[in-house]
C-alpha cells in the first residue's frame, strides 16, 4: 500500500498594520470554502475560523504563513489569498501572487508525482496550473506549427475556444 502527500508552504507578505485585520479577512472565506468543499468538520468555531483550518495559519506582523506536510489544500490556500489580495493589493500596479505545491508518494507509482501552481491576481481572480497540462499545450502548439500553421493564434478558431490554453486533452 502506497500513502500519498499533497505538501506546500508560502509566505504571504503583508505591509505593517494588516496583520491585525488579517484574520477578519480570511475568516469568513475559510468558512465559505469548507462548506462549499465538504470538509466533515465545516467551520468548527465561527468566532475564530482559523483555530480549526485544515492546515498551519500562522499570521505575523510581516504576513501570512499557510503550510502543510502531509494533506495540504492549495485551493484553500487560492481562496485564503484571494480574500488577502481583494483586501491589502491596490487594484492598480498591484502584484499578483505566487505559490506552488508537489504531490507525491510514498511508493514509486507512475502518475503519483508532480505538483502544480496558482497565481492570485490583485483582483482576487485565482489561475491555476499543472505542469503536465503545460506541457500538452506546448506539445499541441508544435503538432500544429508542424501541420503547416504558422500562427498559435490559429488555434483558437480552429478548437473553437475563446483561449488557447483551454485545449485540453481529450
Amino acid at each position: 500500500m502506497a500513502n500519498n502527500y499533497t505538501l506546500m508552504s508560502t509566505f504571504y507578505p503583508l505591509e505593517k498594520g494588516q496583520s491585525s485585520r488579517a484574520a477578519e479577512v480570511m475568516g469568513p472565506a475559510l468558512c465559505k470554502y469548507l462548506r462549499e468543499n465538504d470538509y466533515p468538520e465545516g467551520c468548527i468555531d465561527e468566532e475564530r475560523p482559523l483555530s480549526g483550518a485544515p492546515m498551519k495559519i500562522e499570521i505575523t506582523d510581516l504576513g501570512v504563513w499557510f503550510a502543510h506536510e502531509e494533506d495540504a489544500d492549495p485551493g484553500l490556500v487560492a481562496n485564503l489569498v484571494s480574500a488577502l489580495q481583494k483586501a491589502f493589493s491596490p487594484k492598480e500596479g498591484g502584484k499578483p501572487f505566487v505559490f506552488s505545491y508537489c504531490y507525491a508518494c510514498s511508493k514509486p507509482r507512475v502518475g503519483e508525482f508532480g505538483g502544480g501552481a496558482y497565481a492570485v491576481l490583485p483582483d482576487g481572480e485565482i489561475l491555476h496550473s499543472d505542469p503536465r497540462d503545460v506541457v500538452l499545450k506546448r506539445a499541441v502548439i508544435q503538432i500544429w506549427k508542424k501541420a503547416g500553421r504558422k500562427n498559435w493564434w490559429e488555434l483558437k478558431t480552429k478548437v473553437g475556444r475563446k483561449n488557447w490554453w483551454e485545449v485540453k486533452h481529450e
